[in-house]
């Protein structure tokens, strides 16, 4: 026993030594709870599916949302969430993302919204850009509001903003959709980008949000390990299974921030993700994402309803009630607020020094908890000086009760409370002994402590105190009861018994006090006469100091008393607060959602033929009452939902999913919507092909002008001709109408035949007509051969235009006129361009006539009165030259001949005839003379020197020109004559 007080004084002293760096503010330890801080708002990321599969109805019989905005699995969310941002805005903090698809050009009624990905999005629409570990499948609509009580002005809320995604209008392109697939692993990263340091940009890049977890946030325990007091986490609303990454990929995002969490400035948020399965999706698969998120499983809703109430367990789960255990629990600043903090000390108990030592102590404290002994060894919980006892790192949240000794060992309700001490003066139990009094305070006095007879006065105690053989003889009557008045009374001695000498016997004693004992109740009173004050009493109800008065307490209260032990203080009072429309009564004033805010505002749609009503709280949900709600719409010419738009889609009497087919048959074999009824054509069903093969259909039951009428069927008829299925028999043009009928005639060239279907037309298989032509035959079948040509149209002779290039139009050239002659086509009196002649004419057509040059357009070669131009004519003789022919004037002439001339005596063979001044008639140089040839120079004529030479002149001997012959005396030309005087 000393050496665990010594042990408990150490642990006393290392506590006073310790600074106190977890005293409490005085505000936490008041008793009143009006006194204490807000707790800290949990933050919940709405993560909302917004696949395709949305569109889905709920509920084989389609089942409305309770907000007006139809059936569909989307509606139901839509109205679930609006619900329940109302209901709890204010008490926790929102924000909202959908998958990444990108809403535009949408009118009011969401029916004329385009969608598309954002920029790098991967293989699918809705998928998000990235690979599974890095996808983009989120987008964030609405911020998170951030709880930053550290800051004198509030944020703004974020509330309407929020209500503007889920109000069945897409104003502005807000509302939640149903377009794409489902990216769970996609979403969760985003949230996890968000959540970061860095925070989230948009995948444009139009906006960026910072991280709503700040370092100014309470530190604590936190979530699995985390240093930041907050509650951090995200909703996941799913319809249908992972469609763009592996469900495993959606676990591993989720195991990140819940195990690893996300550090801000050195205080780590734990992320936890919850999973709500919305009727479609697969629940192993989401059973996963919650469990790799921290919250073992998720929760399966099938309608608006289930889904409200799976998103208000979620909030109430994650909003932490404070409990005595030494830490903030609801993260307001306070520790074990509301609950007596004890200490330990003076009695046996866990000696420790360090905070390792305290929690074995209290761990070894814990394991001998049991069902028969809940209160469990209280000697193994920590020992707890007074001053440890008032820092919330130390003290005690279990009683250790208190130990006889004269000392408050547990610093509550006062000194040796529940115990038992007896006497007068009041002692507590100790050893009996002989000396007459009861020291173990068992009632009985000296019992067996005494061994050799002494007499002694006689009293009721079993035994021979005076000696005289018999036990408890002669005791008078004594009063009895101490504490409450109701305990006094008169208490006499069992009947006497004999007995040896000093003997006893069992069983002895007093009888019961003859008093009025009553159950013991706290009132500082022994009122159960059995010499303890207060002992066993249960807890009562409480109500701090400082509560209003008048509260209500009850089932559909939202306050609840306190639990008050004797002595102790009021613990876990919960107060009243502003009313709502939540089916509690939050004032506590014994009326349920009496006057709560937003009641009696003018709602609902006031357009014909709705009247507009006002909001009213009814079974805990703010409704619109009164004027004219809108009806489901019918197709019935009226605007039944009052949306501006007459028998607009859903339509509650249009045909369930997949029977809307019909037929245009009249008849009454089958019925559809709105009393429309027809009959199928032959191997059809009433809203399907049957057997019949594409090409016919059944069409639509479609709402025109208020009523329900079939459009879009195809219907089989006759085979045609036309290249389609007529019949729907699943072959195309077969026994087609007109098939094998005689077509044609028999005249000239033409075969009669018969009619045949060819690619969709039907064709005469015969040899028809054709255009006449002249072949001498009958072509056009008309009984004659060649008529009706066409005659005297121009017409030009073919030639070699390699021969005679360019253009041949000039000259001899003529256009001709086409004819027919004899079965054959010709061109009469066509002239083309044939090889230049001398003729005066422009043969080659070329605009040249005669031209000289090559053939075909020079005359060269040309044969023209026998000779050809560009030859040799004439003879090179004595004093003749040849010449050329050359064409002159359309005549071949030759040029540059020398021809023969009559003979003279020049030594020239003038005539041309090989022979030089050959004698002639008439002799060439007279009668009188004879050419002589002349040495060096010309031959020349010399006359006989018979009557002398004139001046110049000699005579001599010559010599004949023509053959040499000599002549004398003939009269020879003198070079030098000499002079001779002149008479």
């Amino acid at each position: 026993m000393q050496n665990s007080l010594a042990l408990g004084l150490i642990a006393a002293f290392v506590s006073l030594a310790s600074p106190s760096l977890a005293a409490e503010p005085a505000a936490c330890l008041s008793p009143n709870p009006t006194t204490w801080p807000l707790p800290s708002r949990p933050y919940f990321m709405l993560a909302v599916d917004t696949s395709g599969s949305m569109t889905a109805n709920v509920g084989v019989t389609p089942i409305p949302s309770s907000c007006g905005y139809g059936t569909r699995r989307l509606d139901h969310l839509r109205c679930a969430l609006k619900n329940t941002i109302q209901s709890f805005s204010g008490q926790v903090n929102f924000g909202m993302a959908t998958f990444a698809r990108n809403m535009t050009g949408c009118n009011p009624e969401c029916t004329t919204c385009t969608y598309s990905d954002y920029p790098d999005n991967a293989t699918s629409p809705g998928c998000g850009s990235g690979i599974d570990t890095a996808r983009r499948g989120g987008f964030i609509r609405v911020p998170m509001l951030q709880d930053s009580f550290w800051n004198a002005t509030p944020p703004p809320d974020n509330t309407a903003s929020l209500l503007e995604w889920v109000d069945n209008s897409c104003a502005n392109n807000r509302e939640v959709f149903p377009d794409g697939l489902t990216p769970l692993n996609g979403i969760l990263a985003d949230m996890a980008r968000y959540f970061s340091p860095s925070g989230w940009t948009a995948q444009d890049n139009s906006v960026t949000y910072a991280s709503p977890l700040a370092a100014q946030d309470l530190a604590g325990a936190g979530v699995n390990g985390g240093t930041a007091c907050r509650s951090i986490n995200i909703i996941l609303v799913t319809d249908g299974a992972e469609t763009c990454d592996s469900p495993q990929a959606a676990a591993n995002i989720a195991a990140q921030m819940y195990a690893n969490g996300v550090t801000v400035d050195g205080k780590t948020f734990k992320i936890r993700t919850h999973v709500i399965n919305f009727i479609g999706g697969s629940q192993t698969e989401s059973d996963a994402i919650a469990a790799a998120g921290g919250t073992v499983g998720s929760l399966f809703t099938d309608n608006e309803a289930a889904l409200a109430v799976a998103l208000s367990t979620v909030i109430a789960r994650a909003s932490a009630a404070e409990l005595c255990d030494n830490a903030d629990n609801n993260c307001n600043g306070c520790t074990d607020e509301g609950f007596t903090h004890y200490c330990n000390v003076g009695q046996t108990c866990c000696a420790w020094v360090t905070p390792a030592q305290r929690a074995a102590c209290m761990a070894t404290w814990a394991a001998s908890v049991t069902q028969v002994n809940p209160d469990g060894d209280r000697t193994k919980l920590p020992c707890t000086s007074v001053d440890a006892a008032s820092l919330s790192t130390t003290w005690l949240c279990r009683d250790p009760s208190d130990t006889c000794d004269g000392v408050d060992n547990n610093c509550a309700r006062g000194v040796d409370e529940n115990t038992k001490p007896c006497g007068s003066p009041s002692h507590c139990p100790a050893t009996e002994v002989c000396n007459g009094e009861d020291d173990d305070c068992d009632g009985q006095i000296d019992e067996g402590a005494c061994t050799t007879c002494i007499p002694t006065a006689e009293i009721c105690d079993g035994c021979d105190n005076d000696c005289d053989g018999r036990a408890d003889d002669g005791v008078a009557p004594v009063p009895c009861g101490v504490g409450a008045s109701n305990c006094a009374g008169i208490a006499s001695c069992k009947p006497e018994q004999p007995v040896p000498a000093g003997g006893c016997v069992i069983g002895a004693g007093w009888l019961p006090c003859a008093n009025a004992p009553v159950p013991e109740f706290c009132d500082g009173e022994d009122n159960d006469c059995d010499g303890a004050v207060d002992e066993g009493t249960s807890p009562a109800p409480c109500e701090p100091v400082g509560a209003p008065g008048g509260l209500v307490f009850g089932a559909m209260s939202q306050c609840k008393q306190g639990s008050l032990d004797c002595g102790g203080v009021c613990k876990g009072f919960v107060g009243p607060s502003a009313e709502r429309c939540d089916g509690i009564d939050n004032d506590c004033n014994g009326q349920v959602d009496e006057g709560a805010s937003g009641l009696n505002e003018p709602c609902g749609l006031a357009a014909a033929p709705c009247a507009a009503g006002t909001t009213q709280c009814v079974n805990g949900a703010v409704v619109c009452q009164g004027g004219v709600r809108p009806a489901a719409e019918v197709c019935d010419g009226i605007d039944n939902d009052c949306d501006g738009a007459v028998d607009d889609a859903p339509l509650a009497d249009a045909p369930l999913g997949g029977s809307s087919g019909c037929w245009t048959l009249p008849g009454d074999c089958c019925a559809g919507p709105g009393g429309l009824a027809w009959c199928p054509p032959v191997g059809a069903t009433c809203g399907g092909s049957g057997s019949l093969r594409p090409g016919c259909h059944a069409g639509i039951a479609t709402c025109a002008n208020g009523s329900w009428t079939c459009t879009g069927a195809a219907l089989p008829s006759g085979e045609m001709c036309d290249g389609l299925d007529n019949d729907c028999n699943g072959t195309v043009d077969d026994a087609a109408s007109g098939v094998g009928d005689p077509c044609g005639m028999s005249e000239g060239l033409c075969e009669a035949g018969m009619r045949e279907c060819v690619s969709g037309q039907l064709v005469c298989a015969s040899t028809g007509p054709a255009g006449e032509i002249c072949n001498g035959l009958d072509d056009d079948c008309d009984g004659v051969a060649d008529e009706e040509l066409p005659e005297g149209v121009a017409c030009a002779v073919s030639y070699d235009v390699g021969v005679f290039p360019g253009e041949r139009t000039g000259g001899v050239c003529r256009t001709g006129r086409r004819g027919c002659i004899q079965g054959a086509e010709v061109c009469i009196g066509a002239v083309g361009p044939t090889s230049e002649q001398c003729n005066g004419l422009d043969d080659d057509c070329d605009g040249f006539v005669d031209e000289t040059g090559p053939a075909p357009d020079g005359v060269e070669g040309a044969v023209t009165d026998g000779v050809a131009i560009g030859g040799v004519c004439g003879e090179t003789v004595g004093a003749c030259v040849s010449g050329i022919w050359a064409c002159l004037d359309g005549f071949a002439r030759c040029e540059g001949e020398l021809v023969p001339r009559a003979e003279t005596c020049n030594g020239v063979d003038d005539d041309c005839d090989e022979a030089v001044d050959e004698p002639s008639d008439p002799a060439i140089c007279g009668a009188e003379s004879i050419c002589i040839l002349q040495m060096g120079s010309a031959s020349v004529c010399a006359a006989s020197c018979g009557t002398g030479c004139a001046y110049g002149e000699k005579c001599g001997l010559g010599y004949t020109s023509f053959d040499v012959v000599p002549v004398p005396n003939v009269c020879l030309p003198d070079p030098a004559p000499e002079c001779v005087a002149v008479p």
